[in-house]
Order: C-alpha cells, then structure tokens, then sequence
C-alpha cells in the first residue's frame, strides 16, 4: 500500500488546489479621483458603477444558465504554486468537472505512466485515474477515490458541490465599486474588460442583494485575518459570456479561460467495482499531521 499512501499525500494537495479552483473570487480596484472635477467625477464615478454592475449582473445570470464550459484554469496559493488543469466544468445539476492536470503538480507522478492525470469530481468526491500496476492494494483498480469531506469537511464539502467558475460573479452585486477598462482581444475574441472590488466595507449590503449560500461562501472568505478585499478582472465577449475570469483573494489567485460554453453536461463517476477507495487513509493521515 506504499504507493497507494503516498498519493493519498498527493490527493490532499490536489483536493486543495480544486477547492481554490472552485471558488471565484471577486475584484478590481477603481482608479481614485483627482481633487479637480471631484464633485462632477463622484456622480460620473457612481453612474459608471451602476452601469458596469448591470453588464456583469447580466453576465452572471446567463453564464450560471449555461451549464457547463471547457476551461483551462491555473491556481496559485501559499505552498500550491502555478496548478494548472483543463477540461469540463459541469454546474446545471450540482457542481462536477472532468480535467486533466500535471501528474507532477498533483502529487500523483508516482502512480501513473504519462505526465497527466486525469480528475473527475462527482457528487463531492474527487477520482484520481492511476495505472493499476503502480498502486499497491487490490489489482485492476484504475481509480482512486477521495471524499471531499476528508479535508474539508462536510460544509466545506456541501459548498464545494455548489461552487463553480463563473459563480463568484454572483458575488459582484455586493461591491460599491466596478468599472469598465475597455475592449480588448481576448483567445482571439473581442470583449470588454470589466473591473470590479469588493472590501469588508461591502459586506453589509451581501445580505439585500446575494441568496443566503452566496453571502456565506462570500463572508467566510474575509475569515483568516488576510484578507481585506477580493478582486476580480472579467473580459466579456459579445454573448454576453465571460472569456476570461483573473481573480485575487489575498495571497491566492485563480485564472480561468473560457474556451467555450454548452448546456449543462453529464460527468458520471467510475464503476464502484474499478475504484480504490482512500477517504479512511486520507483522513488518518490528516489526524497524524494534526497531532
């Protein structure tokens, strides 16, 4: 089972980085005003916010009534550098993705053959594709498995299913401040670039405009002490659609490219019958470093 604990390590690593991945953070900074025109600015400066406000609030609304979107995203954290995975995003029924990623990078280099890995997320648990011969317990698993819960435990778990790329934009209804940058080619697409930031000054009005999972998902994200605002950069193509999300929470920060959208799609998990189930070895070893 020595390989088989191993990327049990790998998985938590891996767990993290999704769990980043799923949640968008929110942003931008508006540039600040100079003392002439102050006056005259600050009403332009509000109108302009409630105009960009409606242009993402719209953005929002259609992206979460898609479904599903191939995205490439790139996630760096303390201690979680440069992850990057590919692949199928699925939130019509309950969030689930179907990506691939650098074996290295999660961990999991020791039990598969090619540089990738393949990662499924279905119903709150996470599957790992391995190479059977490289896995120690029973032969001809092709899968390992990891309850979410393990390190998440089950609110962290129940948010996760709800979270996907593009429904941190939900969370720019709170901010008091947006602006647009202007029209810029994006994955050789034309969009306009929004800017948008929300600060613990905001929070007080998450409760008029966002549905209570929302507001929570987005209070607990100023808990920890280091985080005093969330920003986000969205680049929207003519659909109305984002292309590119770049979002910053403190020291975390995720990039998400939107290479195209469908109705919502199926990500079904492994046969029970093909899975090496590691939820029990995980959380051991999450005990261990806790002690």
């Amino acid at each position: 089972m020595k390989s088989s604990m191993s990327a049990g390590v790998g998985h938590m690593r891996m767990r993290r980085a999704v769990g980043v991945a799923g949640v968008v953070l929110v942003a931008g900074a508006l540039s600040g005003c100079g003392t002439e025109r102050a006056a005259d600015r600050a009403i332009e400066t509000v109108d302009e916010a409630v105009d960009v406000l409606a242009a993402l609030r719209k953005t929002s609304t259609k992206a979460d009534q898609v479904g599903s979107a191939q995205v490439e995203t790139t996630v760096s954290m303390p201690g979680v550098k440069g992850i990057k995975m590919e692949g199928l995003w699925s939130w019509g029924k309950g969030t689930a993705f179907d990506v691939q990623m650098d074996a290295k990078q999660a961990g999991m280099a020791a039990v598969v053959k090619t540089g990738t890995v393949r990662v499924l997320f279905v119903d709150g648990t996470y599957y790992y594709n391995v190479d059977p011969s490289l896995v120690g317990g029973p032969a001809g698993k092709h899968w390992l498995s990891v309850d979410a819960s393990a390190v998440m435990g089950r609110d962290g778990t129940d948010m996760a299913k709800q979270s996907n790329p593009v429904a941190g934009l939900r969370f720019i209804g709170s901010s008091k401040h947006a602006e647009e940058i202007g029209e810029e080619t994006v994955l050789g697409r034309k969009t306009t670039h929004y800017s948008a930031t929300i600060s613990k000054d905001d929070l007080g009005r998450a409760g008029d405009v966002l549905a209570p999972n929302d507001k929570n998902a987005l209070m607990n994200s100023f808990t920890g002490g280091n985080v005093t605002s969330i920003t986000i950069e969205v680049w929207v193509d003519g659909q109305d659609l984002p292309v590119r999300i770049e979002q910053k929470m403190g020291k975390a920060s995720v990039s998400m490219n939107f290479k195209s959208f469908d109705k919502a799609k199926k990500v079904t998990a492994p046969a029970a019958s093909d899975v090496l189930d590691m939820t029990e070895s995980v959380k051991q070893q999450a005990g261990a470093g806790q002690g």
